[in-house]
């Protein structure tokens, strides 16, 4: 029965991952573009978001792990992964790409401290904050396709991260709840 949930909950972020893509495509079509120009920047502009929300979403993490004593080890983009070695920041070029957009890696200084939960629910707080944005924008600008792209494709990657028990282990809430249910 888990699984089943699990697989809804996929099936309603793919829903909600379309719907983001139509919402750009009706977006440009409104602005008058002819029909290929409108797929092309709507598409853009849908793959282009998702790829700065994975962004927007690491560096939550990686604020939220400021914050509760972890320290950045590693910031990965695409294949790019930008390391901190010796109080100098490094970027190199990896031949594999290890995740699919960005990931965040940082070592907890203090083992005891239970304030883990914020550091493993700041991407989740990110798209809730986004969604939020999204709402304002549309209000102000009355263009909800644009607005429309970003809330959908936020609630499809929140959806994502805070359901499945087969996420990675840090950037979800099931492990968030399964960690603090954990007796010390």
């Amino acid at each position: 029965m888990k699984k089943i949930g699990i697989y809804l909950v996929y099936a309603l972020a793919v829903v909600f991952i379309m719907l983001a893509f139509a919402c750009g495509t009706i977006a440009f079509a409104e602005l008058g573009y002819s029909a290929v120009l409108v797929f092309t920047f709507g598409y853009a502009f849908a793959l282009l978001s998702m790829y700065l929300i994975f962004i927007l979403h690491e560096l939550g993490h990686a604020f939220c792990g400021y914050l509760t004593g972890y320290r950045l080890v590693a910031f990965g983009l695409g294949n790019f992964l930008l390391t901190k070695k010796s109080g100098r920041l490094h970027l190199s070029r990896t031949a594999v790409i290890k995740n699919v957009g960005a990931q965040y890696i940082g070592l907890k200084e203090d083992e005891s401290d239970q304030r883990i939960i914020l550091m493993l629910s700041g991407g989740l707080m990110i798209h809730l904050s986004l969604i939020l944005l999204a709402i304002v924008f549309g209000f102000l600008t009355r263009s909800w396709y644009f607005a429309g792209t970003w809330i959908f494709l936020n609630l499809s990657f929140f959806l994502c991260q805070s359901a499945s028990p087969m996420e990675q282990k840090f950037g979800n809430c099931y492990n968030t709840l399964k960690i603090r249910n954990t007796p010390t």
